[in-house]
């Protein structure tokens, strides 16, 4: 695999992002590209540009070619791309394979010299040889070894004459120990026979053994005084006197420094507390609770046993997939949670969501079922099933989806389903009423939602013969009405919690920040669907070839952003350069050409009642000025841009 990665720019040199990219192989197919260089994670194709304009992917070495479209010009740039990865060059293409060829060569080779016999010669004749050296190694092997036996038989004579010698002297030598022993064994004994005990008693101050008393105190102990005595009698503390410091009792000092200390104060706690490093060994309390506070965080924390972690209070977790509504903006969002605005979420930064959606946890439909069926918004969209889903546009954040969802619980059978907006029956009645010749009726007030008119005759006025009245409907009259149905609202976010649990590493809150990227990326994602810009060509014209306009004319296009605000530029080709040429004048002498957004569903074109282009107007043209008025057709286009907003 080699890796590609290239810029998109527009002509003023800024970049341009979210522009589609494909990547096609020579014969015009659409080529498999993927994310990494293993090969592991495929890359979607078409691709797009990222916030700086760039793209990146990888492919097997070979020939490519690319194709996007900018400002609604399609662009395929033939061969733009040839891969040829080093590594790949060792494992396959024309040097391996010449490689292959080459040993097949000289394998054929070997085996026609082994095929001639010379090999079998060449090996006899190397035996031989072999086997004459190893006989000549040998004999004079067996020389030498003769020769070491003989210098052996010698040294081994004088090592035994040498022992003996030492055998003599060693047993003379122990005779004369065994003598001086025994002699001094004999005067010891005749020594401690003489002793007097009471010669050690002291006689005279700092000489002897012990003193008179000590001595007497000694021998009225009586023998094994304690011997019987209970161990609860030698360890009872009333039986002992002295204090004993508490730094002199092996281990006490580290026992009293691991318990919590359980109370201060009358009727307050005191809660332990040290930096990161000093947290107490769960260990040495393997079924208590413990509780601390981390001087390096700031926040108090809990020992979690089944998890086998210090973890601070109010860790952002929760159940997963869990709705709400949030009464703030999308800036304070709690962490764990993301606005359900239709935005995407990275299987690289949401595991446990992407493969939940892929699993069947929630409702999710296909993405192009997404795209196309507003009902379906409701739902998860299953993104490319491999490296993203999409979230529930539960907000009505993404052009299209119209009016926001309203929540409610179901049957099984209806889950995933939505419906739009519907409102009961609305009814009344009304007498037909029309003048006669019998004399005159009067109009009456109707029921429900339904009135009488006639010009300016109220109700229950007399009817003239011959004279009939219509009837109104007005749903007003009987119920608040706007342009959706709904129930009492209030408006706010309704969030979903894409995370069960988020750790803090160092400073960085890694859910935070996935937080905070969601609802950024959810306002990117709905910002490029409010945004958009092409080029029309009115008339019936293409970009290939665009279509001539007349003076004193009205053409009305589609608005190729149905439903948004646009804002339009029309331009003029004269001597084959295109400019803007905006509409001047008045009345019967106006000249140029205007276009404007009609009920958000339409544009208007409109040109110069006397001329397109004046022979002194500049306009934007770098050419000549023209040399006379245009009245002549000219091509035109109008630049379109589709802005933020409502319909």
């Amino acid at each position: 695999m080699q890796k590609y990665q290239s810029i998109i720019s527009g002509t003023n040199g800024s970049v341009i992002r979210n522009v589609p990219v494909t990547v096609l192989k020579e014969d015009g197919s659409l080529a498999e590209i993927f994310l990494d260089r293993e090969g592991q994670v495929p890359g979607p194709n078409p691709l797009a540009t990222d916030s700086r304009g760039v793209f990146y992917f990888y492919a097997k070495n070979g020939r490519y070619s690319l194709r996007t479209s900018v400002d609604g010009i399609t662009i395929t740039d033939a061969d733009a791309v040839l891969l040829n990865d080093p590594e790949e060059i060792a494992t396959a293409g024309p040097i391996v394979d010449a490689v292959i060829r080459a040993e097949a060569a000289a394998q054929r080779a070997e085996f026609a010299v082994e095929a001639s016999g010379i090999p079998d010669l060449v090996s006899q004749t190397q035996n031989a040889v072999l086997d004459a050296n190893a006989a000549l190694q040998g004999a004079q092997s067996a020389a030498q070894l003769a020769d070491d036996a003989k210098a052996q038989a010698a040294s081994a004579k004088n090592a035994a004459e040498l022992a003996q010698q030492a055998s003599d002297t060693a047993k003379t030598g122990a005779e004369n120990a065994r003598s001086l022993a025994e002699q001094a064994a004999d005067q010891a004994r005749v020594y401690a026979e003489s002793i007097d005990p009471a010669q050690f008693v002291q006689k005279e101050a700092g000489k002897g053994l012990m003193t008179e008393g000590e001595r007497t105190k000694l021998s009225g102990i009586a023998e094994q005084a304690t011997k019987n005595a209970a161990d609860d009698a030698l360890r009872d503390r009333s039986t002992h006197s002295g204090t004993q410091g508490m730094e002199t009792i092996t281990g006490l000092s580290a026992a009293l420094d691991a318990r919590v200390v359980e109370t201060a104060a009358t009727g307050a706690a005191l809660l332990p507390s040290g930096t990161t490093a000093q947290r107490p060994d769960p260990t040495l309390h393997p079924s208590d609770l413990l509780v601390r506070g981390n001087t390096d965080t700031g926040k108090p924390e809990w020992y979690n046993r089944a998890k086998s972690a210090w973890q601070p209070f109010g860790d952002a977790g929760g159940e997963l997939f869990n709705y709400a509504w949030h009464n703030g903006p999308r800036s304070s969002i709690d962490v764990g949670r993301v606005p359900t605005d239709g935005q995407q979420l990275l299987l690289l930064t949401h595991p446990d969501v992407c493969q939940a959606i892929w699993d069947g946890k929630q409702h999710a439909v296909d993405e192009s079922v997404w795209q196309a069926d507003p009902t379906k918004r409701n739902c998860w969209s299953r993104g490319d099933g491999s490296s993203w889903v999409r979230v529930p546009d539960l907000n009505a954040a993404v052009a299209g989806t119209g009016k926001p969802f309203y929540l409610r619980g179901g049957p099984t059978s209806l889950g995933g389903t939505s419906v739009l907006d519907a409102i009961r029956n609305i009814e009344g009645t009304m007498p037909i009423i029309s003048g006669n010749k019998r004399g005159n009726t009067a109009i009456p007030t109707g029921t429900g939602a339904l009135r009488a008119f006639s010009g300016g005759i109220g109700h229950n006025a007399a009817v003239s013969e011959g004279t009939s009245y219509g009837l109104t409907f007005d749903a007003s009259l009987s119920v608040p009405t706007a342009d959706e149905n709904r129930v009492k609202t209030a408006y706010g976010v309704v969030t979903v919690r894409v995370f069960t649990e988020v750790g803090n590493v160092g400073a960085l809150d890694a859910g935070q920040l996935a937080t905070q990227l969601g609802v950024v990326d959810a306002k990117a994602q709905a910002l490029d669907a409010n945004t958009g810009f092409t080029i029309i060509y009115p008339n019936g014209g293409t970009q290939a070839s665009p279509a001539s306009v007349a003076i004193n004319s009205r053409y009305v296009e589609s608005n190729p952003f149905a439903g948004f605000p646009i804002m339009c530029s029309v331009e003029l080709s004269y001597a084959g350069e295109w400019s803007e040429v905006k509409m001047g004048g008045s009345g019967s002498a106006s000249y140029g050409a205007d276009a404007g957004q009609n009920n958000n569903s339409s544009i208007v074109l409109v040109t110069g009642t006397q001329y397109l282009i004046t022979a002194s107007a500049l306009h934007y043209f770098s050419g000549a000025r023209p040399g006379a008025n245009v009245t002549t057709g000219l091509p035109c286009r109008i630049k379109v841009w589709k802005l933020k907003g409502g319909a």
